[in-house]
């Protein structure tokens, strides 16, 4: 865990990590009944860039000097697995219970040719998560 938070420290703080602008996202939701049905969703986001430094890094025991081009990366992957189970469904309302799953891997890593480092770290984790949803359609409803 130590490795994982230095190199997530490191990443969020110096690297100058970009924003990505492309995100991967998929839904399937699937009925097994009128009452219960089963969701898959994928989601993805990878960051990644080279940058120069502009101060000295101490990283892991290793010295990054200032002016030394790193390379960095911060990938999150979370695959979520559930079932939800309808407890009203009327033409204009819903309520329902779901539980599901959550497999989040994280990986995180900085690279520079000139003082032959290769760091990384990566962290998996299930994560449960339960609740409840609601839906309803207001009606005659002004807005000030």
């Amino acid at each position: 865990m130590a490795l994982s938070s230095a190199v997530l420290s490191l990443m969020l703080s110096n690297s100058g990590l970009s924003d990505n602008k492309m995100v991967y996202n998929g839904i399937f939701i699937y009925r097994i009944t009128p009452r219960s049905g089963i969701n898959v969703m994928y989601y993805k986001l990878n960051r990644r860039r080279d940058h120069i430094l502009d101060r000295d890094i101490i990283f892991l025991g290793d010295t990054l000097k200032k002016g030394q081009v790193i390379g960095g990366y911060l990938n999150t992957s979370i695959v979520s697995f559930g079932y939800l189970l309808s407890i009203l469904t009327e033409d204009k309302a819903f309520f329902g219970a779901f539980v599901n799953i959550y497999i989040a891997k994280i990986t995180a890593g900085v690279n520079s040719e000139l003082f032959n480092l290769r760091r990384s770290a990566r962290y998996n984790a299930a994560i449960p998560n339960f609740g409840i949803v609601a839906s309803f359609e207001l009606k005659n409803m002004t807005i000030c």
